[in-house]
């Protein structure tokens, strides 16, 4: 079994390099010789904006739902952990047999011992519910999430949602700039301790393998913790391979 792991890579061209790396990497997934055995969860901000059924969206990133359908069709297993900035999109996928999710996904990646003990878990999460004490952030999520949005995400016509996003949305330069890695140390460790203990609380419930994003922290405590980092800049993705027992990060191919 391999499960590949996509998160934040906030993608907005769909000529931009790090999407045709994407594509890329999909396409190479669906030609591996046991599909069956092959899991890729999109853990939340794949793009920049996606939000509802819009046929705008559909037509934009054409290339990335062609080949979650070729996946599918290959009966690849695929999950979608909606996150912060791509959410309310199950209509979207229509054609895909995709499994979507508020939160978090388990995956067990081994199966049980001969004497009936627990196969190793894979818990993944977009990771913007870590924060508990973030209440703003919590409430905005929950109006984002409601059925309001969902009926008005579904009528407003993409191209005009994507107007506001781009009106509203930084440069890569500034996104950069602003990375966990460039902030004060106490900054970042208080950040690194926030998820860092959410991961240890996870291990201690019997997840063997943590996998969170959101935070764009390039950080992890082997063998078990492993946040996304920021793939426009850090240029990776994750991948879970059973025959080496282990999570590692791989590079996105250069195109």
């Amino acid at each position: 079994m391999r499960v590949w792991i996509f998160s934040d890579l906030h993608i907005t061209d769909p000529e931009s390099s790090l999407y045709l790396s994407f594509l890329q990497v999909l396409q190479q997934i669906s030609n591996e010789m046991n599909p069956t055995l092959c899991h890729v969860v999109f853990a939340g901000d794949i793009f920049d904006l996606l939000v509802g059924k819009s046929s705008f969206y559909s037509r934009k990133y054409a290339n990335f739902f062609n080949v979650v359908h070729l996946l599918s069709q290959r009966n690849v297993q695929l999950y979608y952990i909606e996150g912060n900035h791509d959410f309310h999109l199950r209509t979207l996928f229509d054609q895909a047999n995709i499994q979507f999710l508020d939160e978090s996904v388990v995956i067990p990646v081994s199966p049980r011992t001969p004497n009936g003990d627990v196969g190793k878990k894979l818990f993944i999460a977009h990771g913007d519910l870590v924060d508990q004490e973030d209440s703003g952030y919590l409430r905005l999520r929950k109006f984002f999430r409601s059925h309001v949005i969902r009926v008005a995400a579904n009528i407003v016509p993409g191209a005009f949602v994507q107007k506001i996003g781009d009106l509203s949305s930084r440069t890569l330069e500034q996104k950069e700039s602003d990375l966990p890695q460039n902030w004060p140390l106490e900054n970042r460790d208080a950040l690194r301790t926030l998820f860092r203990s959410y991961a240890k609380e996870k291990n201690r419930q019997g997840f063997d393998y943590v996998i969170l994003g959101h935070c764009h922290d390039l950080d992890e405590m082997k063998p078990f913790y492993f946040n996304m980092g920021y793939p426009p800049v850090h240029r990776q993705y994750l991948i879970y391979d059973e025959a080496e027992d282990c999570v590692k990060r791989v590079n996105f191919p250069g195109i």
